[in-house]
């Protein structure tokens, strides 16, 4: 992929994701393309490299259903017809628009200015916590608990 592709698919991604999570009215939290939220999606393409056909087909389908409503592309849609493109692309191939929203949200509320403004302690990770390795001692509240599940029934001879 050239440098000049390469920056337009993060563009549409970046417009796609602040289209599924537009900027609060009140201008308080960011759109989830612009805090960045693209990233992650970029992370677990590298990560699920299968997912990679899926999703570029996904890309082109709301790039050609854009262009198709004018040639500017996606970003320079009125807001209706941005939806109307999604929901297009939604209604048509669901798996890639699954995946798509799925990490919108996953980046989108594990963000840290987005949790530092809704007053939730972050997750974990990726600051974590000081443990020591090798540690299990943390496991003994589970270990102390009876099991979870049912025995099955034993076989008779």
């Amino acid at each position: 992929m050239s440098e000049e592709d390469d920056a337009q698919r993060r563009d549409l991604l970046r417009d796609v994701l602040d289209e599924i999570i537009p900027a609060s009215e009140d201008g308080r939290f960011r759109e989830a393309g612009r805090l960045g939220v693209g990233e992650r999606l970029t992370t677990m393409l590298a990560e699920r490299p299968e997912l990679e056909p899926l999703f570029e087909a996904g890309l082109a389908s709301i790039r050609r259903r854009a262009e198709e409503r004018d040639a500017a592309g996606f970003g320079a849609l009125p807001r209706s017809e941005r939806v109307a493109v999604l929901r297009e692309v939604e209604a048509s191939d669901p798996a890639f628009f699954g995946i798509v929203l799925m990490q919108a949200y996953l980046g989108y509320y594990t963000h840290r200015q987005v949790t530092d403004l809704l007053g939730v302690q972050s997750p974990p990770q990726p600051d974590g916590y000081d443990l020591e390795p090798g540690d299990l001692s943390l496991l003994d509240p589970v270990r102390r608990r009876p099991p979870m599940y049912r025995e099955a029934p034993s076989e008779k001879t």
